[in-house]
């Protein structure tokens, strides 16, 4: 019988022709993916996490994306996975939670880059490694590797990206399998950051990316590594989620045919999943006839968690930018005085508004007795006015889910609005084209070239 990673790797390698669906998922991913990283390139740590590799990188010709100079085969897939995730906007899966782009996508493009593989081989292995990463989740049990401390997109992504990187590097099956035995071993990151709302969770899929490149490229020279790392007695799926709570069928039925990508889910607010549906209730909230938020007495959220993170639920004044976006006292404040959710509210000025700051000192955080978990992050906001009036708005099927999904032309202006934040509309607008015709690139260069831009 095969094992895990020898069914995953034989659907990695072995996928001829994308399902025309997949194809378009995968661009607008891809898309997605790269306008997070325009969004984040000037970030402060960003410049920090550059000067920290500068001194051990041996060079090459691969994109920082926001840098003139190319990186290795092993920094560039760090620093843009970092960026991608570095305001939790990118992409989900509920109820996998997994945020695959900050994974898969940089190993992609410096995979790509370095041999001068063509949009068309970049487009298929990104596909398979979404799929790689979703399934290898899959074959948990709900919420089993959150309820463990592990972050999901590190440990399952590291899988992904080297499905990805053995694609385009033309690796054999059986060094594939090496490869997935290689990333087993090197499945970290946990959810720690939410006792203090620090910045460990940006670097984790970073490193993920790292990690999956760098044993991919040992595999390919014949590196040995167990055929069972995942679902072995002391594989990835034993020490991560508990051998009760995994089915390997989970990870392989239908593959190839049932394809989790098609689920995977746009964020259109840049904040927690589990909060997207309660930012829409604030909104629509602000947009009542009568509703004023200067009159606001008393604000009840109602959301389901499965963690309580301190700075994630109770902190009214998150105590930097990265908390804030997971802070519910924050976030609900921001959307009824604003009637929005950006990354400018993260900013700045707008970070200490006393105004929003007012307002999310009124926050209540309650449980959702109705909440559709783990199917939907529901989500519901109750405003009593001092006059007695009460306004309320539920979302019981969260904003960017399959059932309720962001639109093709919504993930083009989110693109639009985020890589604006460094490069001209004219060039966002070229960069979206290419990668909307990526199929039709002769070399991926033809677009990452796009992407270095000077500081």
């Amino acid at each position: 019988m095969a094992t895990v990673s020898e069914v995953l790797a034989e659907f990695a390698l072995s996928t001829e022709t994308l399902p025309d669906r997949v194809a378009a998922k995968t661009k607008l991913l891809i898309l997605d993916g790269v306008g997070l990283t325009l969004s984040a390139a000037r970030e402060e740590f960003v410049q920090g996490v550059l000067r920290a590799v500068d001194p051990i990188d041996a060079g090459g010709r691969c994109t920082v994306v926001g840098s003139a100079k190319q990186r290795s085969l092993v920094d560039a897939p760090l620093v843009n996975g970092m960026m991608i995730h570095a305001f939790d906007f990118d992409d989900t899966h509920h109820p996998l939670v997994i945020h695959n782009e900050s994974v898969v996508l940089p190993v992609a493009l410096a995979a790509a880059e370095h041999i001068g593989a063509s949009g068309a081989a970049v487009l298929a292995a990104c596909a398979v490694g979404f799929e790689t990463s979703l399934r290898v989740a899959r074959g948990t049990a709900t919420n089993a590797i959150h309820r463990r401390g592990f972050h999901p997109t590190a440990v399952c992504g590291v899988f992904g990206g080297a499905a990805t990187a053995a694609r385009l590097f033309g690796l054999s099956e059986e060094h594939l399998v090496y490869a997935f035995g290689l990333a087993g071993a090197q499945g970290s990151g946990n959810m720690e950051w939410q006792s203090d709302g620090s910045w460990s969770k940006r670097f984790q899929p970073g490193w993920a990316a790292h990690a999956a490149m760098m044993g991919t490229l040992i595999a390919r020279e014949g590196f040995t590594a167990p055929r069972s790392a995942i679902e072995g007695p002391r594989g990835f799926w034993a020490t991560h989620v508990g051998e009760e709570n995994f089915v390997e069928g989970g990870a392989t039925d239908g593959i190839g045919e049932d394809w989790e990508l098609d689920r995977t889910e746009f964020k259109p607010y840049p904040c927690g999943g589990v909060l997207q549906a309660m930012v829409r209730a604030c909104v629509e909230i602000h947009r009542m006839e009568g509703f004023d938020p200067a009159d606001i007495e008393d604000i009840e959220c109602r959301v389901r968690w499965n963690q309580h993170g301190v700075e994630r639920v109770n902190s009214a004044t998150p105590s930097g930018d990265y908390g804030a976006h997971f802070s519910i006292p924050f976030i609900a404040g921001n959307a009824l005085y604003r009637g929005r959710l950006a990354l400018v509210d993260f900013e700045g000025e707008n970070l200490t508004d006393p105004k929003v700051a007012a307002l999310s000192s009124k926050v209540r955080v309650v449980d959702d007795p109705l909440s559709g978990r783990p199917k939907y992050a529901s989500g519901e906001v109750e405003v009593r006015l001092r006059d007695g009036r009460i306004f309320n708005n539920r979302q019981h099927i969260h904003p960017g889910h399959v059932d309720n999904p962001v639109t093709a032309e919504e993930v083009h202006e989110k693109f639009l609005l985020n890589a604006t934040r460094l490069v001209s509309t004219e060039e966002a607008r070229l960069i979206a084209d290419k990668i909307m015709r990526i199929e039709e690139l002769g070399e991926i260069d033809e677009l990452t070239r796009l992407l270095r831009v000077a500081g």
